[in-house]
């Protein structure tokens, strides 16, 4: 599918930047901290912890330190807080903007490209009133698996609405109900709930929950945290023990990582053993997304040579390859493995696991292409011409173009959000156009550079995005990193394009 438009584009500002084809975060965003914004209950508060250091959410802070330098933890959980006020307020805890959402949604926009990751954990409180004694109320557990399943994607759907492309990892549920209620119980209740009734009446109730969060958080676009299994929630073999004894597995280790089999008064809550397994469950999601994006840099030069930086791998270039029309762009696919070169009149080379999906080769164009983006699955790219104007193939869907508006300086790339809802448009001085859900985060639009923009990148998770100029100096806004650049050494012909994993 082709498809040109032209509507209003949003003309964006500049921010002062540390130098030209030098070091090339933006200065005022270098100096910016980073947030893990942490959200849900009185577990994400540290209840239970020995010391509120010792909560999950700051012990995830510390193994994530050598990715984000300038991480802090913005904890905006709250005791005894269900799926249902969390999304809408009403729990105990009072918040400025009616609830947890709210004010996790006014925090994410008040801190544009400074949220690598959030975490969540929400819906044991949906069913901790189930059990009573050795029983449980299973109309209550209806009523509160049935919440947490109309509840949980319009969570989700406001922190993806609020900060597009920023990954969400929440979690699913241990079960400290294998005993009874959220008592704390004796060695004794221990020992002589081995293959009880109740046991698996509780394994049942925990499982429908479980599916319902799992479902969840799947479907919204989240990364699952499967804490039901870092607890070995359903298994029931003899290979745990307990006072001594041998033990259920599921019970030895919510006796060993949970207050509910001593005498503190803590009941279902995480002891300081497992403050440490919740962190590593989630820390072990996040490391290996960020693991899966990579860090480096892709270089391309009109001639169709590509170079890398960082980690990003070589999958092939044009070098030595005749041309009918110079190499102008590039883009990259889904999963950092394949690549598509542009020529200016739209035709298209792909490498590694980029596919075909049309070009305007044979089309008679009013402006040359200069850029082109991927969607985010990779099955489809825009191309934009020098005017603005807009080319969707395959997936791509088309969100505005500059094509009916004075440019300052011709458009010279672009670039995708994370979930292909809208796009970036960057002209020659660095000026920067937003469309759809694009956010803006600086340009270069009212610098001196000392050659000109040629192309746009965005950063992991649509955080930020990277500027590269005809030399191959680098400048990064936001949450982009730098990995390099060839401003002190510019390559033999200019570089055109510029590609980030």
């Amino acid at each position: 599918m082709i498809m040109i438009g032209v509507a209003m584009a949003t003309v964006v500002g500049s921010l002062s930047i540390a130098g030209v084809g030098g070091p090339v975060r933006a200065a005022a965003a270098a100096s910016q901290p980073e947030y893990q914004l942490s959200l849900g209950d009185s577990l994400a508060v540290g209840w239970g912890a020995s010391d509120p250091a010792d909560g999950y959410p700051n012990l995830i802070r510390a193994q994530e330190t050598t990715t984000f330098p300038a991480l802090t933890v913005e904890n905006l959980s709250c005791p005894a807080e269900t799926t249902t006020t969390l999304l809408r307020g009403g729990g105990w805890c009072q918040y400025p903007e009616g609830s947890q959402l709210g004010a996790a949604v006014a925090f994410l926009a008040s801190h544009p490209g400074q949220v690598p990751y959030i975490t969540i954990d929400i819906g044991l409180n949906n069913v901790d009133g189930c059990p009573v004694g050795s029983t449980i109320d299973e109309t209550c557990v209806a009523q509160g698996v049935a919440a947490a399943q109309s509840d949980l994607p319009w969570i989700i759907a406001g922190l993806r609405s609020a900060a597009p492309g920023v990954p969400i990892f929440g979690s699913n549920s241990y079960d400290p109900f294998l005993m009874g209620d959220d008592s704390p119980v004796t060695p004794e209740a221990v020992d002589s709930s081995q293959g009880s009734s109740f046991s698996a009446q509780a394994s049942a109730m925990m499982g429908s929950l479980n599916n319902v969060i799992d479902q969840a958080y799947t479907a919204g676009g989240a990364t699952l945290v499967d804490v039901a299994a870092v607890f070995a929630t359903t298994d029931t073999a003899m290979s745990g023990s307990y006072d001594g004894n041998s033990a259920p597995q599921n019970l030895s280790d919510v006796c060993a990582w949970t207050h509910m089999c001593d005498s503190t008064g803590w009941g279902l809550h995480l002891d300081d053993p497992g403050e440490a397994q919740m962190a590593d469950a989630f820390g072990g999601a996040i490391d290996q997304s960020v693991d899966a994006r990579g860090r480096g840099t892709w270089l391309a030069d009109a001639s169709g040579g590509v170079h890398t930086f960082g980690d990003a791998p070589f999958l092939g270039d044009l070098t030595g390859h005749p041309l009918n029309r110079p190499i102008v762009s590039m883009a990259t696919t889904a999963d950092y493995r394949g690549y598509w070169l542009v020529a200016s009149d739209g035709g298209i080379f792909s490498f590694g696991d980029a596919q075909f999906y049309g070009s305007t080769g044979n089309l008679e164009l009013n402006r040359p292409v200069v850029g082109m983006a991927a969607t985010p699955d990779g099955h489809g790219y825009w191309l934009v011409a020098s005017d603005g104007g807009i080319f969707a193939f395959g997936d791509a869907q088309f969100y505005g173009s500059t094509g009916n508006i004075h440019l300052n300086r011709p458009v010279v790339g672009m670039a995708a959000t994370p979930d292909g809802h809208g796009y970036w448009l960057v002209a020659s001085d660095g000026g920067v156009f937003t469309f759809g859900d694009a956010q803006f985060y600086g340009s270069t639009g009212h610098e001196n550079l000392n050659r000109p923009i040629i192309g746009i990148s965005p950063a992991p998770y649509g955080t930020g995005y990277t500027l590269a100029a005809s030399d191959g100096g680098v400048f990064t806004f936001g949450g982009a990193d730098f990995n390099g650049s060839t401003g002190s050494s510019p390559p033999p012909t200019p570089v055109v394009a510029v590609g980030t994993e």
